[in-house]
């Protein structure tokens, strides 16, 4: 089985004249260049696991090789023996244990780069832990995030509780509004360490999560910034030089230069030069290779997505372009119709023809046919090379029924939070939207909100309280019965876009772009999950605040929802083949193949939301 970062083989070993036979399981890390080390320590982690999930206790010794045996070998090893050493002893010693590795076999761990990612590796594996979960724990394991902290904010926020630096950080949280669940330390873990926020420079970056997260048992260590718990406050802490903390961070070098920067939505959301999609370059105009894109390793190849804004005008031909070289036949457009907060964006012009043919540059665009289907609109495209006559046949996924239905649950709720609604209003206010086929809110949605715990201090009333009281919720149930249309439509979306990639033996990646960031933030989960207070919403609500970056942030970022799509993809396709989940990984290797890829605590409830919904579909067709 060929997975994107290595494969397993079997092999069945008999002696010649014998009838006894042995299984033999081979498993490539093909993650590992020729040179220098993986760009990410955790596909590394990973394949770890996987080894010893394949090892069992009474088998042999396992052989591990490279080309000379002893650089990736002795890394290897190394972890190996580093990662067993912290399990069991709460500590490491690289130094002493590369010197032992040396002593049995020269040269291992040959360069100081493999020496470096050990270190980096180790970091990893301390602050994330191991997060892969059973699809059978899935349920419990939900049930765990969502639970709430039953401490006052203001305790929690002044006691030595509150782990992973999570501490009163630049988003406007008040002294009595804190994390009050597991799903949003999780997140907030994910932001801490993905490194991808501008709230990194405001928290102790003391780290480590334990999985599944149980907020009564978390202490926190010193708040001495470069200092890294590695696992919980039984483990010891220790500081790492400057030279190792930074090793992954990626340079996006292109994005800045002068004559690129007009192509870019938003400066906060550019591209790697280590991934980014490169055009060929147009002799004598500069800047001819660059567009805002990524690609996106998938769960069974790699760079098996592009990750890309939405087109501008002065980024038309590029797009058109980028489709045509990198070979993508498949298109998932997840851009909204809804207007949001009744701000227009000027430029997102329609780059696909929909009568007659359309030339952006050297290649000409045809309209074929339009189907329209129930969770999306499939558009067929002809695509000319009109220096040649080659063609290729171009299939476009309009989701925008999809991602208006998210995007218009999500404001009505926002809406109803700021205006202190009877919530009955709320179920009468989120009927579908004209045009679409997607129902956003059904009448069960009767038991929304869930109670909000009487140690959180609100801006609500005591009123508030008892009708809230007198409503009989779960948090789980609540969520489902809200997002459940839409998780099975995006489950609908993700399966017809691999059968047709399947279908028709495309190679090519499939590219996926979005216009709308999702908005509604811990300010509507403190409804939806009692996440926080509400004591500090805008008492404007014509403006919407980013849980990434703490501005308003209307900008077409390309990441949010298509990192929805894209964390769902990969995480129902291991979900398959392997029968675990690790959305926190998913998530956070995303992130660090592109900013802002799932860029809010809504966007990460989502995706667990449509897990679920998946694994339910398969309990409901096998009974």
């Amino acid at each position: 089985m060929e997975l994107a970062y290595y494969t397993v083989r079997s092999f069945v070993l008999q002696k010649v004249g014998t009838i006894e036979t042995r299984e033999v399981r081979q498993l490539q890390f093909t993650a590992w260049p020729d040179h220098g080390v993986p760009n990410h320590p955790a596909p590394l982690l990973m394949f770890l696991r996987r080894v010893r999930a394949e090892c069992p206790a009474d088998s042999g010794p396992i052989i591990v090789h490279c080309s000379a045996g002893v650089g990736r070998t002795g890394a290897f090893i190394l972890l190996d023996i580093l990662l067993e050493q912290m399990r069991h002893e709460k500590a490491v010693d690289v130094f002493n244990t590369v010197s032992r590795l040396r002593a049995q076999r020269n040269f291992m761990v040959q360069t100081e780069d493999q020496y470096a990612f050990i270190y980096e590796a180790l970091v990893e594996a301390a602050s994330s832990g191991n997060t892969e979960i059973p699809v059978h724990q899935l349920t419990t394991h939900w049930f765990r995030l969502t639970e709430l902290n039953r401490l006052k904010c203001q305790d929690l926020v002044n006691s030595d509780q509150l782990s992973m630096g999570l501490m009163k950080t630049s988003m406007n949280y008040t002294n009595n509004s804190s994390i009050s669940t597991g799903l949003e330390l999780e997140f907030y873990q994910l932001l801490i360490q993905s490194n991808l926020t501008k709230l990194i420079s405001s928290i102790p970056s003391s780290i480590g999560l334990l999985s599944p997260i149980d907020p009564f048992s978390l202490k926190t260590d010193e708040k001495i910034y470069g200092n890294i718990n590695f696992n919980s406050s039984s483990t010891s802490t220790i500081g790492l030089p400057r030279s190792i903390t930074g090793m992954s961070t990626n340079k996006s070098i292109a994005a800045m230069l002068p004559v690129n920067l007009p192509k870019n939505r938003s400066l906060s959301i550019i591209p790697h030069d280590a991934n980014r999609v490169a055009l060929r370059a147009v002799r004598g105009v500069e800047g001819s290779d660059y567009i805002n894109a990524s690609y996106i390793d998938g769960y069974r190849s790699r760079a098996a997505y592009i990750a890309t804004q939405t087109p501008m005008m002065n980024t038309l031909e590029d797009f058109w372009r980028m489709i045509w070289e990198s070979g993508s036949c498949l298109i998932v457009k997840l851009d909204g119709t809804i207007t949001l907060n009744d701000l227009k964006f000027m430029d997102s012009p329609t780059y696909w023809p929909n009568l007659q043919s359309a030339r952006h540059g050297f290649l000409v665009v045809d309209p074929i046919a339009i189907y329209t289907m129930p969770a999306y609109i499939m558009r067929e495209l002809r695509l000319t090379d009109t220096r040649d006559g080659s063609t290729r046949t171009v299939r476009q996924f309009d989701a925008s029924s999809t991602a208006d239905a998210l995007i218009h649950l999500e404001r009505q709720i926002y809406y109803s939070i700021s205006n202190k609604l009877d919530f009955n209003e709320l179920i009468e206010s989120s009927r579908p939207i004209t045009g679409s086929t997607i129902t956003t809110a059904s009448s069960t949605m009767t038991s929304f909100p869930p109670n909000p715990s009487s140690m959180l201090e609100t801006s609500f009333t005591e009123d508030d309280f008892l009708r809230f009281n007198q409503i009989p919720t779960h948090v789980i149930s609540t969520f489902r019965q809200c997002y459940q249309p839409i998780c099975e439509s995006m489950l609908e979306l993700i399966s017809q876009v691999h059968k047709t990639k399947e279908h028709f033996g495309i190679d090519g990646p499939i590219t996926v772009h979005c216009k709308y960031v999702l908005f509604t933030l811990s300010l509507l989960f403190c409804i939806i999950f009692s996440l926080t207070s509400v004591t500090d919403y805008q008492e404007d609500n014509t403006k919407s605040f980013d849980y990434v970056s703490g501005n308003n942030n209307l900008e077409n970022l390309g990441s949010g929802i298509t990192g929805v799509f894209l964390a769902s993809s990969l995480v129902l396709e291991r979900m398959r083949y392997e029968g675990v989940i690790d959305m926190f990984q998913t998530v956070k290797l995303l992130r660090w193949q592109r900013p802002g890829l799932v860029q809010t605590v809504s966007e990460y409830a989502f995706c667990y939301a449509t897990a679920l919904e998946y694994l339910e579909s398969f309990e409901r067709y096998t009974t």
